[in-house]
C-alpha cells in the first residue's frame, strides 16, 4: 500500500476541487474507523492526533499502529500530528515516521514563528515528510491549539510567512472556530479568497465540524484542500459508547462497547468524505 505524501495529496484535491479529510483519531478503535471507512469510500485521508494524544499513547505506538493498518488499505494516507506548538515533540514524531505535523506557532511573535517553524521543516523535508504552519490563532477549544482574542494580519503576511518558512500547507484563520458552537462561524470568504490568491500551496481549513456545506464547497473551489475534523468524531465515538450501553445497562464486556465506538466513527467519517467529495478519489 503507497502511503500518500501530504503535498500529492493535497495537490491532487486542489486541482480536483474537493478537500482531503483529516481525521482526528483517540485510540486503535478510532483509527480503525478512520481507516477502514476510507477503504470502503476509495477516500484519501489524513489520520490526526491532536498532541496531547500523541503523547499519551508515544509517537512510535501510534506510527506502527498506522502503518498495519495502513499496509492493508489501498488508499494514499498519511499520519499528521495536530497543533502543537512544542518543537521538541514535533521533531519526534517526525523522527518516529509520522507523515505530517502541524506546528502551531501563533501564539509567538512573528519572527520567532518563522523562525521555529523553518527548522521544522528542515528536519521534515529531509525526512520526506510535509509541515503545515499557521500565522494567526485559530479560535475555539482544541488540545494544542493557541486560543484568545482573534486578530487578522494583512494577507500579505500570509504569502510571506509561506515563503519564509517553506510549508507545504497553510492553516489561516478566516473566522473558522474549532468545536461546536451554538451559531455556525461567520466566515470571512473574501479574506479566503484573497489568501488563496497570494499563498502556493494548498490551504488547511480548520474547524470542520461547525462549517456549512455551502460554505465549504465555496472554499474548496478557491484552494482549500484540507478540511480538519475532530468534535464530530469524539461525539460519534461516545454517542455510540452511551447508546450501546443504554441498550444493554449491564454490559461488562469493553470490546463490545469499543466495537460500538468505532462502527459510529466510520459512519461519520463516511458522512465527512462525502462531504468533502474526497469518496471515490482514491
Amino acid at each position: 500500500m503507497p502511503l500518500g505524501r501530504l503535498r500529492e495529496i493535497l495537490e491532487a484535491a486542489r486541482a480536483g476541487g474537493y478537500a482531503v479529510p483529516a481525521l482526528n483519531v483517540v485510540d486503535l478503535a478510532s483509527m480503525t474507523a478512520v481507516v477502514r471507512a476510507a477503504g470502503d469510500c476509495r477516500s484519501p485521508i489524513i489520520v490526526q492526533a491532536a498532541a496531547r494524544v500523541a503523547r499519551w499513547y508515544g509517537p512510535a505506538t501510534l506510527a506502527g499502529a498506522f502503518g498495519a493498518l495502513a499496509a492493508s488499505t489501498p488508499v494514499p494516507m498519511v499520519l499528521g500530528l495536530d497543533h502543537c506548538a512544542d518543537v521538541e515533540f514535533v521533531m519526534s514524531c517526525l523522527d518516529a515516521g509520522w507523515g505530517t505535523v502541524l506546528f502551531d506557532g501563533s501564539g509567538l511573535p512573528i519572527e520567532e514563528n518563522e523562525r521555529q517553524t523553518r527548522l521544522i521543516v528542515e528536519r521534515a523535508h529531509i525526512r520526506d515528510a510535509a509541515v503545515e504552519g499557521e500565522l494567526e490563532a485559530i479560535q475555539g477549544v482544541e488540545d494544542g491549539a493557541t486560543s484568545g482574542k482573534a486578530f487578522f494580519l494583512p494577507v500579505s503576511s500570509s504569502a510571506e510567512f509561506v515563503a519564509g518558512t517553506g510549508i507545504d500547507c497553510f492553516a489561516p484563520s478566516i473566522g473558522n472556530v474549532h468545536g461546536r458552537t451554538a451559531n455556525a462561524p461567520e466566515l470571512d470568504l473574501a479574506r479566503a479568497a484573497a489568501i488563496a490568491a497570494a499563498v502556493p500551496v494548498p490551504l488547511a481549513l480548520h474547524g470542520g465540524t461547525g462549517i456549512a456545506g455551502t460554505q465549504l464547497h465555496t472554499l474548496m473551489g478557491m484552494g482549500f484542500a484540507n478540511l480538519n475534523v475532530s468534535t464530530a468524531l469524539r461525539e460519534a465515538y461516545l454517542g455510540g459508547v452511551r447508546d450501546r450501553l443504554a441498550s444493554d445497562p449491564d454490559l461488562d464486556d469493553p470490546v463490545v462497547l469499543l466495537m460500538a465506538a468505532e462502527a459510529a466513527v466510520a459512519a461519520a467519517v463516511a458522512d465527512v468524505m462525502r462531504a468533502c467529495g474526497s469518496a471515490g478519489r482514491a
